[in-house]
């Protein structure tokens, strides 16, 4: 079995979403809206925001509201006065944005969105029939932080 995630706002993945049967899924919320930071109007992003936890409850990743609230301590990175501003305004900061035009994360972003993901996942089980078929009584996060280069040392076992 797979999961699946859609990342709303990007791509029309929730357009798909009738799609998918499965309880195993992800939807990771908007950062903006019509892909410019300019239409990251916060009183419509936190409806929506309100309206997905409700419709898809612990599946549902706020991922604006992370990058504001938690983003910058866990990726160990300093606010500026403007990223400040722009996080009182709802808005995710800078320090998050790619130089690209539009409406794009930079790569400190996804590192941190994919471990919100792993860590969601985890918490909701999605990895005990992997853990069952490998016989593995511990969770990855207990092996890994025991031994940070189990995984590569079972692959080159073989």
């Amino acid at each position: 079995s797979f999961e699946y995630i859609m990342f709303s706002g990007f791509n029309d993945s929730l357009k798909h979403a009738e799609n998918v049967n499965s309880d195993r899924y992800l939807v990771l919320g908007p950062c903006t809206l019509r892909g410019s930071w300019t239409n990251a109007d916060s009183n419509t992003l936190d409806t929506l925001d309100s309206a997905m936890l409700q419709a898809f409850g612990s599946h549902y990743i706020n991922v604006r509201k992370y990058l504001m609230v938690d983003g910058a301590a866990d990726a160990k990175l300093s606010l500026s006065r403007e990223d400040k501003q722009l996080i009182q305004q709802g808005k995710v900061p800078s320090i998050f944005r790619s130089n690209a035009s539009g409406a794009d994360l930079n790569g400190a972003a996804y590192r941190l969105i994919g471990k919100l993901v792993y860590e969601r996942m985890d918490r909701l089980g999605y990895f005990e029939e992997v853990r069952q078929e490998l016989g593995l009584v511990k969770s990855t996060q207990e092996l890994l932080k025991e031994d940070p280069d189990y995984f590569t040392k079972l692959i080159n076992a073989n």
